[in-house]
């Protein structure tokens, strides 16, 4: 009869990181591409005036992607761009893309992939807000992920929404769903 030494040690405390990893976006911990090749990193993109307010020109840069939307309000603070179009600029390769159509994009809700192939858009109407990603190279529209009516925001792994809330933040949600993201930080792939 074998005793259970280090071997079974070691499963133990590999079934407790998968499931750390697993749990990760709701309870603080955090998965890494090393853990996961399947995950993707959305980083905020910090938008900001261009040339001064006046031009009603706004921008942020990621890596060597810059993003651009207008807005015929030179003056005061802007939250929404409700005017197309959003360029799309990779710097380094020199080539531009627009974004024509959309809704109402919030200044606080844009993100790109850490890889720079995807732009996430926070996107508004009278009826509810849409979450849509597009391509940085084309523009083209990839996907969309409806939160109607849900506060989320985005994790590591994924886009946390919540409902039956309490308070502002998707932690004050009684019920919360995580929609993970592909490789290429898309949802549902």
């Amino acid at each position: 009869m074998q005793s259970a030494g280090p071997p079974a040690l070691a499963v133990i405390a590999l079934r407790a990181v998968l499931i750390a990893v697993a749990a990760g976006p709701l309870y603080g911990c955090t998965a890494t591409a090393s853990d996961d090749a399947t995950t993707c990193r959305l980083l905020p993109v910090d938008v900001q005036p261009r040339d001064g307010a006046a031009t009603g020109r706004y921008s942020g840069r990621v890596g060597d992607i810059d993003v651009e939307f207008r807005s015929e309000r030179t003056s005061g603070p802007v939250d929404a761009f409700p005017e197309p179009p959003v360029v799309v600029r990779n710097v380094r390769e020199g080539h531009e893309c627009r974004i024509e159509d959309g809704g109402v994009w919030s200044r606080g809700r844009v993100y790109l992939a850490a890889h720079g192939r995807t732009l996430a858009l926070g996107e508004h109407s009278g009826s509810g807000e849409t979450l849509v990603f597009y391509a940085t190279r084309d523009c083209a529209r990839v996907a969309a992920l409806e939160l109607d009516g849900a506060r989320w925001s985005v994790r590591d792994t994924g886009i946390v929404a919540g409902r039956s809330c309490t308070g502002d933040a998707v932690e004050d949600c009684a019920r919360r769903a995580l929609t993970r993201l592909n490789a290429e930080c898309l949802p549902g792939r």
